[in-house]
């Protein structure tokens, strides 16, 4: 209001001092996340997500853990119950064998179940390059955005927690119209 003449006899003081390396470095941003991880996906199975849900211990099922499997291009999702959490080299193989293109890249988080001898010989075998991120990522894996989904669906709707139960949630998720990322 000074500087444009609208007040008159307000003193403002002058402030001359430079500022410090520390206080210009305390008022930076934030370096963001990493938002891209190279999914410009031109056909389906080019990049597969994965990632595994593990249920309450309370389940009355006998499963242990959900495979939880998406694919990059056409975000459809794919439920595969476990009845041990060490086990989804085999469902892995039955989304392989079912898919129509062949599966180029497989992006999981750095979980024990999918990095360890069996699975990677798996990946070495059938020519599939294995990208980790790290844990609590899910900016670049979008199975652990599937899954938060997932979870806060069924809590919404007053479904069970129950693993079973995240197949009709998957249905709907999957014949919902989604733009895909560019």
């Amino acid at each position: 209001m000074v500087d444009k003449g609208l007040v008159k006899g307000m003193m403002l003081p002058q402030h001359h001092q430079q500022i410090c390396d520390a206080c210009k470095l305390g008022k930076q941003k934030k370096k963001g996340h990493r938002k891209k991880l190279d999914r410009a996906t031109k056909w389906p199975n080019q990049v597969v997500y994965a990632d595994l849900l593990i249920p309450s211990k309370d389940n009355r099922t006998g499963y242990e853990a959900v495979l939880i499997v998406m694919d990059g291009y056409s975000r459809f999702v794919k439920v595969y119950l476990l009845t041990s959490k060490e086990s989804p080299v085999r469902q892995a193989g039955r989304y392989k064998d079912g898919a129509a293109y062949k599966v180029k890249r497989v992006l999981t988080d750095k979980g024990g179940e999918f990095i360890n001898r069996g699975m990677e010989n798996w990946y070495a075998r059938r020519g599939i390059e294995h990208v980790q991120v790290g844990p609590k990522r899910s900016q670049l894996n979008l199975c652990e955005l599937t899954n938060q989904s997932l979870v806060d669906h069924d809590g919404a709707c007053g479904i069970s927690s129950e693993p079973v139960a995240r197949s009709p949630t998957v249905y709907v998720k999957n014949r919902v119209y989604y733009r895909g990322t560019q």
